[in-house]
C-alpha cells in the first residue's frame, strides 16, 4: 500500500481532499503519522503562547549564533593586506598602541589587533569586520586555539568589531559568521613577537 507523504499528511492536517480522508481510513500507520504532526503543531502553538522578556530574547538569539547552524559554504581565506606598525587603535583600545594587521576576504575588510594583557603571557584581541563601503557586518566572530586549547566566540557591536580577553600566547583560527558567509584568517600568531597575525 502507498503511503501519504509528507505534502500530503500536511494537506490532510488542514481538512485534506476525499483522497487523503478514505486513505486515512484505512491506514493505521498514516492516521499515526498525523497525530505525531498534530502534536508537534499543538506543541509550537503553545511555545508561541509564552512569554519572552526582551533579555531572554536577547539571549537566545546569542545562543543560536553561537550553536545554531554553521554555514556550510566553503570559508573565504582572509588574505593579510598590511601590518601599521601605529594604527589609529579601535574604539575599545583607544590611547594604546599596537600593530595592527588588516585582511580582504570578497566584500569585507577585517582588522585584528593584539595588546598585551594585565596579566603576564596573556594578551587582548580586537578586531573589526566591514563590508565594502565601511558599514560594519553584523554577525559573530570567533577565536579558537588547539595549543593552548581555547575558543571564544562573540558577536560583533554596533561597530562591527569584537573583543577577546585574557588569551593565552599561542597560534589561533579567527572565523568570522556574517551574512551566511564563514570567513577565516587561519593562523593569528599570538605571542612576544608582538602578536602579529599571519595569514
Amino acid at each position: 500500500m502507498d503511503h501519504l507523504d509528507l505534502d500530503r499528511i500536511l494537506e490532510a492536517l488542514a481538512g485534506g481532499g476525499e483522497t487523503e480522508k478514505n486513505h486515512l481510513a484505512g491506514c493505521e500507520r498514516c492516521r499515526a503519522e498525523l497525530e505525531r504532526w498534530r502534536g508537534r503543531l499543538e506543541a509550537l502553538r503553545a511555545a508561541d503562547a509564552e512569554e519572552v522578556t526582551p533579555k531572554e530574547e536577547h539571549r537566545l538569539r546569542v545562543l543560536f549564533r553561537q550553536f545554531g547552524p554553521a554555514p556550510q559554504r566553503t570559508p573565504l581565506l582572509a588574505r593579510l593586506v598590511r601590518t601599521s606598525a601605529q594604527p589609529t587603535p579601535l574604539a575599545a583600545t583607544r590611547g594604546r598602541a599596537a600593530a595592527l594587521s588588516e585582511f580582504q576576504a570578497g566584500a569585507y575588510s577585517a582588522t585584528v589587533q593584539v595588546l598585551p594583557g594585565k596579566r603576564a603571557g596573556r594578551y587582548e584581541v580586537h578586531g573589526s569586520l566591514l563590508r565594502d563601503g565601511g558599514e560594519a557586518a553584523a554577525g559573530s566572530a570567533a577565536l579558537t586555539g588547539e595549543r593552548p586549547p581555547y575558543g571564544d566566540r562573540h558577536s560583533l557591536d554596533e561597530f562591527g568589531e569584537f573583543h577577546f580577553s585574557g588569551v593565552p600566547g599561542g597560534t589561533y583560527r579567527v572565523t568570522w559568521a556574517v551574512d551566511g558567509e564563514r570567513i577565516e584568517v587561519e593562523e593569528l600568531t599570538i605571542g612576544d613577537e608582538g602578536g602579529r597575525p599571519e595569514s
